[in-house]
């Protein structure tokens, strides 16, 4: 007989035709019933990290062919992954395995039409999850995007935004790379999304600035990165300061501030 992802449920093993089974129910038209599921998934995700990963990875892959699970869904998947990458063990942090997640989390972020969405969110929580485990392998799967021929460049700036936020003593050592890319993009952001871009400096300043406080060294502000900061801070203060967006112009005075704070 054939489980719902076309597998023979002969040639997988009773644990992994239970974790199957749980990933279609987090698709289940009933809510109580999808909370379960996904509450099960989790607390599987120390003990069977890769059985759950591969089977999540599956679902998502059916479904974009048949087209047939709605965002919800997915999503709900994809914030099931994140929470596996961060659960298990080092021992099963097998880099093959967390490039071909991060490839299946760039794969969802182009199925995304609308900005800011649910599925969106939870897409780009799998990257930084996968980003705390292997923050290099996170930003070449991210580079390797830019300047977003088929990512929106938006999407993975905020992305990158919160990996900062949320680990920045293992972002800020990475910010060089991260500038030489994001700065030439800069001169072509629309209006309505300069508020993003800003607010994703300002994560990336206060990532420096615990990763100074934390490790006592000023070292990490080379020449290089306060001359790309500064450009940034000019573009900021002069040529989008005159933004018609309020949540843009509300976006610059935070750089009035760290712009003060590299002087």
């Amino acid at each position: 007989m054939a489980s719902s992802d076309g597998t023979s449920s002969s040639s997988v093993s009773p644990r992994t035709a239970v974790i199957q089974v749980l990933v279609a129910a987090v698709g289940d038209s009933s809510l109580a019933v999808q909370e379960a599921a996904a509450a099960a998934l989790r607390d599987n995700a120390q003990q069977n990290a890769v059985t759950v990963l591969e089977c999540c990875a599956t679902s998502l892959r059916a479904g974009k062919k048949r087209s047939g699970q709605p965002g919800s869904h997915r999503a709900g998947l994809l914030l099931i992954m994140a929470h596996t990458v961060r659960e298990m063990s080092e021992e099963e942090v097998d880099p093959s395995l967390m490039r071909k997640v991060a490839k299946v989390a760039m794969a969802e972020l182009t199925m995304i039409k609308d900005l800011n969405s649910e599925w969106q969110h939870s897409a780009s929580s799998l990257i930084v999850a996968l980003g705390s485990r292997l923050p290099d392998m996170m930003m070449e799967e991210i580079f390797n995007q830019l300047p977003g021929t088929t990512v929106p460049v938006t999407v993975l700036v905020q992305t990158l935004a919160e990996f900062a936020t949320l680990y920045a003593l293992q972002f800020a050592p990475r910010l060089k790379n991260v500038l030489s890319r994001a700065l030439p993009i800069l001169g072509g952001v629309k209006d309505s999304q300069r508020s993003i871009y800003a607010n994703a400096i300002t994560s990336w300043c206060e990532a420096i600035s615990q990763f100074q406080e934390a490790t006592q060294s000023p070292s990490l502000l080379g020449g290089d990165m306060q001359a790309m900061l500064h450009s940034a801070f000019d573009l900021f203060l002069s040529s989008w300061v005159a933004s018609r967006d309020r949540k843009s112009r509300c976006a610059w005075q935070q750089q009035r501030h760290w712009a003060n704070w590299w002087v």
